[in-house]
């Protein structure tokens, strides 16, 4: 089992080489530009997870507002507002970002596990320890009239871009069929699995649903699904073993009583009826929702990493899957994950 803080930040920059869309023979390129000699600019969306041991006396892998400090000051400026060299690209920027914002994490017992940058909403790279992962995402599904935008989408991972890009924009005439054909989510598995199967994706991890209900399949076609849910409660991070001066020297403004609308994310693999896993979690957060989270941890810190373990111990013995991951993001830039590596 790991636990990891996440925080984005946000940049923009020039390069050469951004991730672009390939359509059979036909090379998809920024409007305007005949070619990209002069650079493209990028507005990047950039996550950050960093792991290590939780701190048995507050509570926290590492105080976020130390990373994103630390980050801000020492790192970013290489990148904000730059115009970067030919051989930048996403790719390289995100391993850059990653291995310098290591460098200084390390000597704290830190790990850097990943770095994401979004380019735009749907195409992204993600940068791990041991390679990356590009992410394509696509919404064609349209409702029966075929004139509104439906809340379903596809998305697709692999770890070469062009020819990933280029499968999936031949899967997309595949993609035209009506709400209908899809009404039941586990129809979602056997028709990723066709996709699969008959169009050569087999290599790559994909992902159908809404934002509230996913199924993915793995290169082993491993099936698991995502829930997501929000629910309002409230907490304070304190020590009862400190003063209320020691207190706000290491939790700050958290110190008071707050609110968040938290969003829960739980990704299961052996699920036999997402129905049952649904009303399970919904029986779980009636007993918190608009609670004061502190006394769910007893004595501990209510961070949210004390919460993911909390979540975790209640949710195991009463959902009927096995938990891969649990997120539990508090605020847009601040989220946390458990990952349930037995």
């Amino acid at each position: 089992m790991t636990i990891s803080a996440i925080k984005r930040f946000d940049f923009c920059c020039m390069h050469p080489n951004p991730l672009r869309f390939y359509a059979g023979d036909g090379l998809f390129t920024p409007v305007g530009l005949d070619g990209l000699e002069d650079g493209v600019g990028f507005n990047y969306e950039m996550f950050l997870e960093v792991t290590g041991p939780v701190d048995s006396a507050n509570g926290m892998v590492l105080e976020l507002s130390r990373l994103k400090d630390l980050v801000n000051r020492q790192v970013l400026p290489n990148f904000d507002h730059r115009v970067l060299d030919s051989g930048a690209s996403a790719p390289t920027i995100a391993r850059s970002i990653q291995m310098q914002t290591e460098a200084f994490l390390k000597p704290m017992g830190l790990r850097v596990l990943s770095c994401r940058l979004n380019e735009s909403p749907f195409v992204s790279v993600q940068v791990n320890r041991d390679g990356k992962r590009y992410d394509l995402r696509y919404q064609p599904f349209f409702s029966g009239n075929g004139s509104l935008p439906s809340p379903y989408f596809l998305s697709v991972s692999g770890n070469e871009f062009k020819n990933l890009s280029r499968q999936v924009c031949g899967v997309l005439p595949e993609l035209s069929v009506t709400l209908d054909d899809l009404e039941h989510p586990e129809k979602w598995i056997s028709y990723l699995k066709k996709i699969q199967k008959n169009l050569g994706l087999n290599s790559t991890t994909m992902r159908f649903g809404s934002q509230n209900l996913l199924v993915e399949i793995d290169a082993e076609s491993e099936v698991s699904w995502h829930f997501n849910f929000t629910f309002h409660a409230s907490h304070r991070l304190f020590l009862s073993a400190c003063s209320e001066q020691e207190n706000a020297a290491n939790f700050g403004k958290c110190i008071r009583w707050h609110g968040h609308a938290f969003e829960l994310g739980l990704a299961l693999k052996n699920v036999k009826n997402y129905l049952d896993i649904v009303k399970e979690i919904r029986d779980f957060l009636e007993k918190i929702v608009t609670k004061r989270l502190n006394n769910a941890v007893g004595e501990r810190p209510a961070t949210c990493e004390n919460l993911l373990l909390f979540i975790r111990d209640e949710l195991e013995p009463k959902v009927s899957g096995s938990i891969q991951t649990i997120v539990l993001r508090e605020t847009l830039g601040n989220q946390f994950l458990l990952r349930n590596l037995a």
